[in-house]
């Protein structure tokens, strides 16, 4: 066993009969450091301890020579003087707590309290009573996150003090214009307020049930559902016309194998047409050859147009032409 572990038993075996002394009590915020000063020592080493439980001990010098029993302050810690300091980085509030140090047959104790920065307090209306003559609010003013602890409430009214406490009864004559209410909240390391320019409007606003985080109102739904509704006519629009192009353009457009496939199909073909009074002289004369179909022949009249009807019979290709078609396929 060598000559540090014997001293580290020492100071064990004598943890409970030291004569102890209050040292400092420290307040610090989160994410600041605090430094733990001894008086100059020369000899011997130093143990540290958090709430009872050793984290590591010192043996003086320079540089000192350091054993960590806690490996979660072992990157936060510095140890200035040739050790008799003892410096915690980046605090946090769970390093809240007792820190003993323990020389031979003494000890010292410091205390350190750690606090969060303190953001804007939020105010509510908790309640309202309005008669002919005046109303009556019930504001209260709290802290988010209010874990950070021992926060303190007050109350001024136009600058100056008026109440104590997170929540204020305040009365508002029909006629009369409160001058500003505001909230301070305080903790030991720091301060924050709210001012509320009329209790009225702020319980109004709260009894409009303001959206909470997820929600939406009416008005950004109706525009969400108009939109919606709007993609889905505009999408059948485009199919109704892409369908009706393409039926048209299978009317319209006939390859020559389905020419083909109609001749041969239909002998007789019925034509409509609707002509003027100089187209009319034109197909009569066209069509006298069919006179022995007089119930087909148009009636001449002065009417500016007319619906002919006309039945036509479809002639066989010759040898030609059907050489013709098939070379053009």
């Amino acid at each position: 066993m060598d000559v540090f572990q014997c001293l580290l038993l020492t100071l064990l075996l004598l943890h409970q009969a030291t004569c102890s002394s209050d040292g400092e009590e420290m307040i610090r915020a989160v994410g600041m450091s605090v430094t733990f000063s001894l008086p100059n020592l020369h000899e011997g080493p130093v143990a540290w301890s958090f709430q009872n439980e050793i984290i590591l001990i010192i043996k003086l010098g320079n540089p000192p020579e350091v054993s960590y029993f806690d490996g979660n302050y072992k990157t936060r810690l510095a140890f200035p003087n040739n050790g008799n300091a003892f410096t915690i980085f980046q605090l946090r509030t769970n390093d809240s707590g007792t820190y003993t140090a323990q020389i031979k047959t003494r000890k010292i104790t410091f205390t350190l309290h750690v606090y969060r920065q303190l953001t804007v307090p939020t105010v509510t209306c908790v309640g309202q009573n309005c008669s002919a003559d005046s109303c009556h609010y019930t504001l209260h003013c709290t802290m988010p996150g209010s874990s950070s602890g021992n926060i303190s409430y007050s109350w001024s009214q136009g600058g100056l003090p008026w109440n104590e406490g997170p929540t204020v009864l305040v009365e508002e004559p029909r006629l009369a214009k409160l001058p500003p209410l505001t909230c301070m909240a305080r903790n030991p390391v720091s301060s924050s307020n709210a001012t509320v320019i009329s209790p009225a409007v702020l319980c109004a606003e709260n009894t409009t049930h303001p959206p909470t985080v997820g929600t939406y109102s009416s008005s950004f739904l109706g525009i969400i559902m108009g939109l919606g509704l709007g993609a889905l006519v505009l999408s059948a629009l485009i199919l109704v016309v892409i369908y009706y192009k393409h039926k048209g353009r299978r009317i319209c457009h006939l390859t020559a194998a389905e020419a083909t496939d109609t001749e041969a199909g239909a002998e007789y073909t019925t034509v409509y047409a609707q002509v003027g009074p100089s187209q009319q002289m034109h197909l009569q004369s066209s069509s006298r050859a069919q006179q022995e179909s007089p119930k087909q022949m148009p009636t001449p009249d002065l009417e500016a147009s007319k619906t002919i009807y006309l039945t036509v019979k479809a002639t066989g290709q010759t040898d030609d032409e059907k050489m013709s078609n098939g070379m053009q396929r």
